[in-house]
């Protein structure tokens, strides 16, 4: 037996030199496929019970304190941004309109500051932002995209055929989108207007020299029919009647800050306060 076992032996060692080879991924497959069979229902109930992130959540009480306030505006809701602000609107009367770092790049969100409710959706390399009645437009690296303002729904994107990298700054005139189109490794710009509804090249400029990078608004005023309102040196928030031009009151909030930004329509006000980023949303009271 023993002389039989001496001669089965190498035999078994051939085969399994041979095969071996051939079965060990099979083999590795299949123990991969047992750990995700046993993994996946553990991480399923890991992940269900994880908090969902949003970029902005509603707060009752806000640590930007308002101190003084002589402006003809109520107070109707405050909001926290997980991360800074850098891009602030208000479209068709009662839409805030933002921009929101986040894990991935920008988050863009739209509030309705009538009722509470809000929509955001990733949109990463963001460099600038502005918003009509009825879209939002968001400038990029390479490209620029505009969604539905109150779906966020992209309707149409515009791709730069250079795919040259730097930044897309774009504003709204009508029914065109104006867009300087910076190139940060050539540090020239171009000129280009698009379609506002097709997102179609109207016309485009010669590339030249840029002397000074093109930057967003800093948000330090804000215009409807009736005021002007403008952030003040001191933070500060000045109200101005357009009409005589004479100062008519003033907001004063906690621990001001050189980042505070504004925006406003003829139905709401929001500032964004930059240390505790706070978005107080206020209505404004004839």
């Amino acid at each position: 037996m023993m002389r039989t076992l001496g001669r089965f032996l190498p035999l078994t060692k051939s085969l399994f030199e041979i095969w071996w080879p051939i079965v060990k991924p099979m083999a590795f497959a299949v123990c991969i496929l047992l750990l995700a069979l046993v993994m996946v229902p553990f991480l399923g109930r890991m992940l269900i019970s994880l908090p969902v992130f949003n970029p902005i959540e509603q707060i009752a009480t806000p640590r930007t304190q308002i101190i003084t306030n002589t402006l003809p505006l109520r107070a109707v809701g405050y909001w926290s941004t997980k991360e800074p602000l850098d891009h602030l609107r208000i479209a068709d009367g009662n839409l805030v309109v933002i921009g929101v770092l986040g894990f991935r790049g920008h988050n863009l969100v739209v509030l309705d500051a009538r009722t509470g409710d809000f929509f955001w959706k990733e949109v990463p390399n963001m460099r600038s932002l502005d918003a009509d009645q009825n879209r939002v437009y968001a400038g990029r690296v390479t490209n620029i995209q505009a969604h539905d303002l109150r779906t966020g729904q992209k309707l149409w994107e515009y791709k730069d055929p250079s795919k040259s990298r730097g930044s897309m700054y774009v504003s709204v005139e009508g029914d065109e989108v104006k867009v300087r189109n910076y190139y940060a490794l050539r540090d020239t710009v171009r000129n280009l207007t698009l379609d506002a509804q097709t997102g179609e090249l109207l016309s485009a400029g010669e590339e030249t020299p840029q002397l000074f990078l093109p930057r967003e608004p800093a948000y330090k005023t804000a215009r409807n029919t009736q005021l002007e309102y403008k952030i003040q040196s001191d933070g500060s928030l000045v109200g101005i009647d357009t009409r005589t031009g004479q100062e008519i009151g003033y907001l004063d909030v906690t621990a001001p800050s050189i980042h505070d930004k504004v925006a406003a329509s003829d139905e709401f006000l929001v500032i964004y306060h930059d240390n505790n980023r706070e978005l107080l949303v206020f209505r404004q009271e004839n």
